[in-house]
């Protein structure tokens, strides 16, 4: 019986997902897939530990304690969209490249054979960690020192929320 659900429950859902999504072709808009912030922490070289300045304004981008002008708020969004654009440019190459470094481990091919992956997979995520620690200087040069400090104590509030 309850492989009888499980499968009317499967078909039901293929079907629907199946009628619902819309027929995305390679060269329709609707073929882009976007790019979820959490799978972008993929693409660095350093994971954790280096704070990522523009989620954290974006959620207090109003907040009178910050007080951001309207130029800083221009230059922070400019800053931001220019990062994302270069990181999300860099997600599809390191996801293929890990995918086929994970497939030529599995198969054991040699070292010799998927070193040039292996390097290029390093020099991607190095290019990404770099662009995150420019986002980061840049973030610093468009606020204040008393902004900047604000913007640190939000961190750790944020930090110490996760430990509780």
């Amino acid at each position: 019986m309850n492989r009888i659900v499980t499968m009317m429950t499967l078909l039901l859902f293929t079907f629907t997902a199946g009628y619902a999504a819309p027929h995305a072709t390679p060269q329709s808009p609707h073929h882009h897939k976007k790019i979820k912030p959490k799978k972008l922490k993929k693409v660095f070289l350093i994971k954790k530990g280096l704070p990522h300045y523009s989620k954290i304004i974006k959620k207090h981008w109003n907040d009178p304690r910050l007080n951001l002008t309207d130029t800083q708020k221009k230059e922070l969004l400019a800053l931001r969209q220019e990062t994302m654009g270069k990181l999300k440019a860099l997600y599809p190459k390191v996801k293929k490249l890990r995918k086929q470094i994970v497939k030529a481990g599995r198969k054991g091919e040699s070292l010799s054979e998927t070193e040039k992956m292996v390097d290029e997979l390093a020099r991607l995520k190095a290019e990404a960690t770099k662009i995150h620690l420019l986002c980061i200087a840049k973030t610093r040069k468009i606020l204040t020192p008393k902004q900047w400090q604000t913007l640190q104590s939000k961190k750790k509030k944020k930090k110490h929320k996760k430990k509780k």
